[in-house]
């Protein structure tokens, strides 16, 4: 290559500027968060490239250097071969980038094609005759060079047409971006080589323009977080202290001191850089301060630890796992600067995943769910790592993802999603959106800061969800000591109650009984009537007694069923409660469907359902009221109803009717009389019998009207005959 610059001091450029190309390509390569085999194919093609313009940059250093114990044919050649593998590595990146299969195929046939031009480049087919006279290169092309550089545009121009059709066909403005950094690089190298091979051959042009490109390639995986200055710092301080005092006093040697050994000139530089190395990275504060300054302005947005300390606090106070979630959500919201996020918990009780949280959100998506056996589920098993919705689309597993799920994701308005996994597996996962600057999560967020920060909330939701269980189990002691207190109270009611109904009859009797005892009533009239109401009384007590005794009976021995005729058991209660009704000023009716024939039960039980029933009925009616006993089928079921136009009930205390020793009116100056188990006994007996029983009312003087169910029978064989 014949330069067209002539002035001495060109000499030193054509050593410098490919160094500085070499320092930054190698400076990015060594920077690069991730290993190999963490890497997807796209980032390999990437690394690749940059590792072939390192090499391409320093064998042209060592090309113009000249140094004695390499062959500048050797040299020119590994000039040629790793020029002519960038198009194949850039094209590769591209393939991958844009998942272009015919890109791929494409791609495959270049690899082909590169080894066959690699062949031609070491058998000098190429480029050959190459030597150097006072940093100026001379060389001669061969015959194979039109099929070389053919490749070369087929590669490197076809690599810059898919990412300028995929720029203009995309309208996300981060994409846009991040496809115009890839554009420059491919039009920076593009350019070089090209006005390399013009008739100027204005070399080095084609390494200044492949630094800038490497520069735009740094800047872009900076904006994307990928470089970690903390491990980038030492490395490019090193490289660039080196590679400068090296390049510097080489260069300057063959213009000022060509007549210094190369030998001498190299331990030199090495000593000069070493020195210099130490001396920056021992002062601690210098060295602190270049990391904030570069992690501000080139890397980082927010400070990593600062995050984390933030959440392992939240962490630190024991909440039930929403509030836990919206805490967690709104620390990374505000540091990561996101849109929306959300969080998706294990169901504790049912095999799904329900939404918890959310942040961001002006209307708040419902019914978020994903069952236990989801594909998505299974993939957030499987990694360990964020991922972006292009990487859960390319999962293996995902393949079989509803269209439901990716709706639950829209809706969420995800960029990335990052697994909550424990021993027990799968907790949940983190749904974030994308950040407001439009920037994407870089692949340290992804791997390192985001798995961290999903293991600081698998264990803080390990402890809310320990929490959440000592909770429950407090309100339900809670509940418990309720419900005890409730049976003390009903306890002291019934004790009253009891207290109350057996005090009544007892002082009638007495009394009456002291009267005959002291002979006191002196007409047969009066002792008749005495006699008539103690009777009365002592039956009243024994019917009290009776209902008490009747739950522990009906536990023992069960009720035997067999069909009746039902019709005709409705008339004898007919006809047995008419005159109690008459001489309380009510009138009764009756009314049975024609359907209603056979029952299945036990009749001497029921008369305990029916006369409770028609004796509330009585009890809580006013004279000039009626009493309604009605009867009618439906399906197998016959339903019997006792209704009656008195005092009525409250429609919030209808629940409790059934329940033992319940009272409307609990006190102890309640108006009217019973132990509150008449209704519990019914509603004992009616479930032992299979049915159902109920009580309506539209409130307070409205009436009352209490239904049960019985199964119906078909007459037995010898009632047919």
């Amino acid at each position: 290559m014949t330069s067209i610059m002539n002035i001495p001091l060109t000499e030193i450029l054509w050593v410098i500027i490919p160094a500085l190309s070499a320092v930054l390509y190698a400076a990015i390569l060594y920077s690069y968060g991730g290993n190999w085999r963490d890497l997807d194919a796209a980032e390999r093609w990437l690394m690749l490239f940059v590792a072939v313009a390192a090499l391409w940059g320093l064998s042209s250093v060592l090309l113009h250097v000249a140094p004695g114990f390499i062959s500048p044919e050797i040299l020119i050649r590994l000039v040629a071969l790793f020029n002519f593998a960038m198009p194949l590595t850039v094209y590769g990146f591209t393939a991958y980038f844009l998942s272009r299969r015919k890109a791929i195929r494409l791609l495959n046939i270049g690899i082909v094609a590169y080894f066959v031009i690699a062949v031609l480049i070491l058998t000098g087919k190429v480029v050959y005759d190459a030597h150097v006279e006072n940093g100026v290169v001379s060389q001669k092309f061969g015959p194979a060079m039109i099929i070389a550089a053919i490749y070369w545009v087929v590669y490197m121009y076809g690599a810059g047409l898919a990412i300028l059709r995929e720029w203009r066909r995309t309208q996300n403005t981060d994409y846009r971006n991040r496809l115009a950094y890839i554009l420059g690089v491919i039009f920076f190298l593009t350019l070089g080589n090209t006005i390399n091979v013009t008739p100027l051959q204005a070399y080095p042009l084609d390494q200044l323009f492949a630094a800038i490109a490497a520069g735009l390639l740094a800047l872009s995986l900076a904006q994307q977080h990928v470089l970690s200055a903390q491990k980038a710092l030492p490395r490019i301080i090193g490289m660039v202290i080196f590679a400068f005092v090296y390049v510097f006093v080489i260069s300057a040697s063959l213009y000022i001191l060509g007549r210094l050994a190369r030998w001498t000139l190299l331990m030199a530089s090495v000593f000069l850089t070493l020195i210099s190395t130490i001396l920056l990275l021992s002062y601690e504060p210098l060295r602190r301060q270049i990391y904030a300054f570069i992690n501000n302005w080139f890397f980082e947005e927010y400070d990593v630890n600062q995050l984390l300390y933030n959440i392992s606090q939240i962490a630190t106070y024991l909440r039930l796992p929403q509030a836990l979630g919206q805490d967690i959500l709104k620390e990374l919201q505000k540091t990561l600067d996101l849109e929306n996020a959300a969080l998706i918990l294990r169901h504790e009780i049912d095999p799904e995943y329900r939404l918890v949280a959310t942040v961001g959100f002006r209307n708040p998506p419902e019914n978020i769910v994903f069952p236990a056996d989801s594909p998505f589920v299974d993939v957030l098993a499987d990694v360990d790592r964020a991922l972006t919705l292009e990487e859960l689309a390319e999962h293996p597993k995902a393949h079989g993802l509803w269209q439901r799920e990716w709706d639950a994701l829209w809706r969420l308005n995800a960029a990335v999603i990052v697994p909550i996994t424990s021993d027990e597996g799968v907790i949940g996962g983190m749904v974030l959106g994308p950040k407001r600057s439009g920037r994407p999560f870089t692949l340290r967020e992804r791997r390192h800061i985001l798995p961290l920060i999903a293991n600081q909330i698998a264990i803080a939701l390990a402890n809310s969800r320990l929490y959440a269980q000592v909770q429950k189990e407090a309100e339900m002691l809670a509940k418990a000591n309720e419900e005890l207190r409730e049976l003390n109270k009903i306890k002291t009611e019934m004790v009253q109650n009891v207290s109350h109904e057996l005090r009544t009859p007892l002082t009638l009797i007495q009394g009456y009984a002291e009267l005959l005892a002291y002979d006191m009533l002196n007409s047969p009239e009066k002792i008749k009537e005495a006699g008539e109401i103690i009777l009365e009384h002592a039956q009243h007590l024994r019917h009290l007694v009776e209902q008490l005794l009747a739950f522990q009976r009906l536990q023992r021995e069960g009720i035997q069923l067999k069909p009746f005729d039902l019709r005709e058991w409705l008339h004898h209660v007919f006809v047995a409660w008419e005159p109690t009704m008459e001489r309380a000023g009510l009138r009764l009716t009756m009314e049975v469907d024609d359907e209603v024939g056979w029952a299945l039960g036990n009749p001497e039980y029921l008369r305990q359902v029916i006369d409770n029933l028609m004796d509330n009925a009585r009890k809580f009616s006013k004279p000039g009221g009626e009493v309604r006993i009605r009867a009618w089928k439906e399906g197998d079921e016959i339903y019997i109803a006792v209704s009656d136009q008195g005092i009525g009930v409250p429609p919030e205390k209808l629940p409790y009717l059934f329940e033992r020793f319940y009272q409307v009116d609990g006190t102890a100056t309640r108006r009217y009389g019973g132990m509150g188990i008449g209704l519990a006994l019914c509603k004992e007996i009616v479930e032992m019998h299979g049915g159902r029983i109920w009580a309506e009312s539209e409130g307070i003087g409205k009436g009352l009207t209490v239904t049960f169910t019985l199964k119906s029978a078909s007459p037995p064989q010898t009632e047919q005959e």
